[in-house]
């Protein structure tokens, strides 16, 4: 990308290739991003140049910049996929799962063949059974302690336990199988490739950790009435998605570290 800038300086694609090369790498983003902007004043109607300066805008977490630059692209081509499946990622945080998702199928509606819009798809749904799982990990927990209160007081068999274990096997059937079938049939098989993706990559994992220690010191409690055990869920939910965020604000710091 180098030598093809320096054989060709008032090529706008030599900026924009460059830019591309750069901004994943950490500590290289402002230089990305100032070779994105010489491709934007070299070619200032190219949608393909405001989308990747907003994706570097992001990357520096300049969000209000990296939006500018999303509606910038669509401005000059309202089909960019691109543009518009990162304009829907861009708030996903703040906006709800649905919001993302109708973002994203807008976008694939442009662009059906753009892999990584239904891949960003599916991954969105799974982060969305990630954040249902926390409500439904803390009712299990909340059922546990008070099975657990009350096989204290009063004792019981193993009937009650079963019981209070099969309503927490049959919610979590209830939400899976929701899901699944609120899934397009073609997302379905995208599915173990985003949750791949999510363990390897997404600090999200971390809270997925949390849930699934959380299920299982709730069953623990039922057989083994002790309050400590049910702290301990509370511990595990509470710590992976208190690490997830800090994990998020250290990158953001990183970030921050970059544009200086």
């Amino acid at each position: 990308a180098v030598e093809y800038l320096r054989l060709g300086p008032d090529q706008w694609y030599a900026h924009y290739l460059l830019a591309r090369v750069l901004y994943p790498v950490r500590g290289r983003r402002q230089e990305a991003l100032h070779y994105a902007e010489q491709a934007r004043e070299l070619a200032p109607n190219q949608a393909d140049v405001h989308n990747l300066l907003g994706v570097v805008h992001r990357a520096l977490e300049h969000r209000a910049e990296a939006e500018r630059c999303y509606r910038a692209a669509l401005a000059l081509d309202p089909t960019h996929a691109l543009a518009r499946s990162n304009l829907a990622l861009l708030h996903m945080g703040r906006s709800g799962t649905q919001q993302t998702m109708a973002g994203l199928r807008a976008a694939a509606a442009s662009d059906p063949q753009q892999d990584s819009i239904h891949q960003n798809m599916a991954l969105v749904s799974v982060l969305a059974l990630v954040k249902r799982g926390t409500w439904l990990a803390q009712f299990d927990l909340v059922l546990a302690l008070v099975m657990s209160a009350w096989l204290h007081a009063f004792g019981g068999t193993v009937r009650p336990r079963l019981v209070v274990t099969a309503i927490i096997v049959a919610g979590w059937l209830v939400v899976l199988g929701l899901w699944w079938r609120g899934l397009r049939p073609y997302l379905r098989s995208l599915v173990p490739a985003a949750l791949n993706r999510l363990m390897r990559r997404s600090h999200a994992r971390w809270g997925l950790g949390g849930i699934a220690g959380a299920v299982l010191c709730a069953v623990v409690a039922l057989f083994w009435t002790q309050p400590a055990v049910v702290l301990a869920g509370y511990l595990c939910l509470l710590g992976g998605a208190g690490l997830s965020r800090t994990l998020v604000i250290r990158d953001r710091r990183r970030a921050a570290q970059d544009r200086s």
